[in-house]
């Protein structure tokens, strides 16, 4: 368990439930904090080894409104298995052109730093 989540469950009002929008939300930021540092620990050792990785977008449509999924790709270093992480998910404004696409992969790919 992770530091943030052992002093989460330590500290947090003793009267919250797991039905509590507050608390079901604090434990899922805390897992998904947990989560991203240790894929991009993962992915920061696989580049140190590798160097090399792959960024892949993919635009859709649900009902006329265009949505960017965006992944990372790796070989991980503690499995030795090509690893894919959803980096991110947009919501794509406007039309959708190159630039604009290009536009939201870099924004999401500084997340990455």
């Amino acid at each position: 368990m992770s530091e943030d989540v052992d002093i989460w469950t330590k500290n947090r009002d003793h009267n919250a439930t797991y039905r509590s929008k507050t608390s079901v939300t604090e434990f899922l930021e805390l897992f998904e904090r947990q989560i991203c540092e240790d894929t991009n620990d993962d992915l920061s050792a696989s580049l140190n080894i590798y160097r090399s990785w792959t960024l892949l977008a993919d635009e859709t449509s649900v009902q006329n409104h265009g949505i960017l999924s965006i992944y990372e790709k790796y070989i991980s270093t503690k499995t030795s298995n090509v690893e894919e992480c959803m980096l991110d998910c947009k919501s794509i404004e406007g039309r959708t052109t190159a630039e604009n696409l290009f536009k939201l992969v870099d924004e999401s790919s500084k997340n990455l730093a």
